[in-house]
């Protein structure tokens, strides 16, 4: 059940990694911002090129961590709970992709993966395999015998709520696929996407030194956004502020995970000023094939409430901090055979792949 689980989370965070590049494309002015027009070619054909990849090997490292945050929590009375946590996992395998088959009602389609993934989450450690053709996510259990699902049915399962929200699958494979689209409908009071890009000093992009990378010579472009420029910004601050107000006078903010809403929404302007960090795409580009060969996307963030404060009588209060580092390669473009189904798989329906929590007492 777990390493069912896992892998579907795998598998978001791999589709995640295949697609800010080519995301990118529908932000105007932002794939070129602070490059000469030489760099601007550069990173454009590498754009238009990787969003026309028809298969690759993908590898990719991932690793998350949050620790301080209990301390805030255990303030909260009864709705808190730990927060603090660590995740890695790593893997790799084919990737074809048919873009004649991808529509944005089922952006899986199209797309077919076999991987293994070795991962940790606190103290669950494992490996798991999955293999996704025709629609159908396969997945081998310990006893080492494959079930397949339909995709189009996981899309349909109830998804998680956290504080009071749930997500479904849908909802997530749609932000996996098109997350600049989902990003360009989220709006906070009168600011949307257009305005906090046009931040003074929020976003920077420069090119760093050339790499070499599987024999090829790279063209390196680092994009930061800079947390403490944004969240200081006094539109941004006005805006969210009076999102927060209107989520606890509507009645959202209900039953226990509406009095943690409440709690957090009564901490929102301390939580804003408390915040440094940044979030960094890292680009590596092909000089003579103009395609991404890799991608990083590292986010480090630290919510200091008390400023450092202490005194020789009190023990310092550490700092809330988040870190999290996805790295993906890309081996073999256009060269790499796509995967088939794996032999004897038993397709099964999802509340069988993955019960849901009243079928599954204790988890």
């Amino acid at each position: 059940m777990k390493s069912r689980i896992f892998a579907l989370l795998a598998l978001v965070v791999l589709m995640a990694g295949i697609v800010p590049l080519a995301a990118a494309q529908e932000v105007p002015n932002l794939n070129c911002l602070d490059l000469s027009e030489a760099d601007c070619a550069i990173v454009n054909a590498a754009l238009e090129n990787t969003a026309n990849m028809q298969s690759f090997n993908q590898t990719f490292s991932f690793s998350q961590s949050l620790s301080g945050a209990d301390m805030l929590m255990a303030g909260m009375g009864p709705a808190g709970g730990s927060m603090d946590s660590a995740t890695t996992a790593e893997g790799g395998g084919p990737i074809a992709i048919d873009l004649t088959q991808m529509t944005g009602d089922e952006p899986y389609k199209g797309v077919s993966m076999a991987f293994e993934v070795t991962g940790t989450s606190g103290t669950d450690s494992g490996t798991v395999s999955f293999v996704i053709v025709d629609g159908i996510f396969y997945i081998q259990d310990e006893d080492g015998a494959w079930k397949g699902v339909a995709i189009s049915d996981l899309m349909q399962m109830d998804g998680m709520t956290v504080f009071g929200m749930n997500m479904s699958p849908e909802q997530m494979a749609g932000m996996a696929s098109d997350p600049m689209s989902a990003l360009t409908e989220v709006k906070a009071g009168d600011l949307d996407l257009a305005s906090v890009l046009q931040i003074p000093g929020f976003l920077t992009q420069t090119r760093l030194a050339d790499e070499t990378v599987d024999g090829q010579n790279m063209a390196v472009f680092s994009f930061t956004a800079d947390l403490a420029t944004l969240f200081q910004n006094e539109a941004v601050k006005q805006a969210l502020s009076e999102t927060i107000a209107g989520l606890m006078s509507s009645g959202a903010a209900s039953g226990q995970g509406g009095a943690m809403m409440q709690q957090m929404g009564a901490m929102f302007p301390v939580l804003l000023e408390s915040t440094t960090g940044a979030v960094t795409l890292t680009r590596w580009i092909g000089v003579d094939d103009q395609f991404a060969h890799r991608l990083e996307l590292d986010i480090s963030a630290i919510i200091d409430l008390f400023g450092g404060a202490t005194s020789a009588n009190v023990t310092p209060i550490p700092p809330i901090e988040f870190k999290m580092n996805l790295t993906v390669d890309m081996t073999d473009i256009n060269a790499t055979a796509a995967p088939t189904a794996p032999e004897g798989a038993v397709i099964v329906p999802a509340s069988e792949f993955i019960p849901q929590p009243e079928a599954t007492p204790g988890m």
